[in-house]
């Protein structure tokens, strides 16, 4: 079943076969910080273009030791797709041990249906990186909350969004009574330390804590929220079945496991977040990647309990896996195959300018 949810999950990155045009402004920063440059887009300005410092570093390593810039970004993150497979599967072992195969296989099951997360793992962008950390960080928050720490610091340093992680993370288990005040507001001040080294080197670096794209992309108006709710409306439609799927582990909120209610309360609280900042300019459900996983725990747990009683409920739970499986596969995937098929002559397009100008 392994070597199937991976399959299916490598199918759709070779049929989207696309590298997202946002990606390249990193490996320009790459490029100059490995030439000497310094972490610049334009050699002698320095401006932090970028939001995801990891990623880069990362990459920059990688290519380093030889490896080709644009294809180590895209396997890197189908790499860290198929991570995050793993760690669902590890989640469902760990907080759900007395249940069998069909549960266990559940959520990773949902992932490799889903084309988003392929979609974006194959873009050369740090979507899966972050999907894979957050995954990690949530797995391992009530357990061992210094190994989340690390994961959310990394997180932060993939995506900004890795802090609003960290305080959803804080206030889901003031919620549900795991974490105290005390706790949190201590875990949080860790949290803030680990991150320090960093905000320091930007201040001194780039002369400014506020990454160039946040002053380009972010505001708040009745725009923002109207695009905020028909970005988000767009991903129900595709893959929460119109909504259903986030409203039915409501109704079965006191059914729920612990570790599936700490998932339904941080995956209401990034929505909202979404909603605010008006979604997404890229198609294709960017911002929702990450948390897909935390997503699929309460509905395949409300699932669980509502078939309980049931006589069949082994086969009926295969059954209406297998349809929201199907379903999340088959109805995006025109939606997807057309935004893979746009940037892919975008690329193509800049490929083409870039050549003219540099011939000149």
């Amino acid at each position: 079943m392994a070597i199937f949810l991976v399959g299916l999950l490598l199918y759709q990155f070779l049929s989207f076969n696309l590298i997202q045009d946002d990606a390249f402004i990193s490996f320009r920063y790459i490029r100059n910080f490995l030439d000497g440059h310094g972490l610049v887009f334009n050699i002698g300005e320095r401006v932090e273009g970028y939001t995801n410092f990891f990623w880069i570093m990362l990459l920059a390593f990688l290519s380093k030791l030889g490896l080709p810039l644009i294809e180590t970004a895209r396997w890197a993150g189908v790499l860290a797709a198929v991570g995050t497979l793993g760690v669902a599967l590890y989640a469902v072992r760990s907080f759900y041990p007395q249940r069998g195969w069909l549960w266990i296989i559940s959520v990773p099951f949902l992932l490799a249906t889903n084309g988003t997360l392929a979609y974006w793992a194959g873009s050369g962008l740090e979507t899966a990186l972050f999907t894979l950390l957050a995954a990690i960080a949530a797995v391992t928050y009530f357990s061992r909350p210094a190994f989340a720490l690390l994961f959310l610091a990394l997180a932060t340093l993939t995506r900004p969004e890795g802090g609003l992680l960290a305080f959803l993370f804080g206030i889901a288990g003031i919620v549900l009574r795991q974490k105290s005040w005390k706790e949190t507001v201590t875990f949080w001040g860790v949290f803030a330390l680990l991150l320090l080294p960093f905000a320091v080197f930007k201040y001194f670096y780039y002369g400014s804590l506020l990454p160039n794209p946040f002053y380009a992309k972010t505001g708040f108006s009745a725009e923002y929220l109207q695009s905020g709710l028909e970005y988000v409306w767009l991903f129900l439609k595709h893959y929460g079945g119109y909504g259903l799927f986030l409203i039915f582990p409501i109704f079965l909120w006191k059914k729920l496991s612990p570790f599936s209610q700490f998932c339904l309360l941080f995956s209401l609280g990034f929505t909202l977040y979404l909603i605010f900042i008006g979604g997404d300019v890229l198609k294709a459900h960017r911002f929702f990647v990450p948390i897909l996983s935390f997503l699929y725990f309460p509905l395949s747990d409300s699932l669980h309990q509502f078939l309980a009683n049931w006589s069949q409920k082994k086969f009926a739970f295969a059954v209406v896996l297998f349809i929201i499986g199907t379903v999340s596969y088959r109805f995006p995937k025109n939606y997807l195959d057309l935004a893979a098929s746009y940037e892919r002559i975008l690329v193509e397009k800049m490929e083409n300018s870039a050549r003219l100008f540099c011939a000149k």
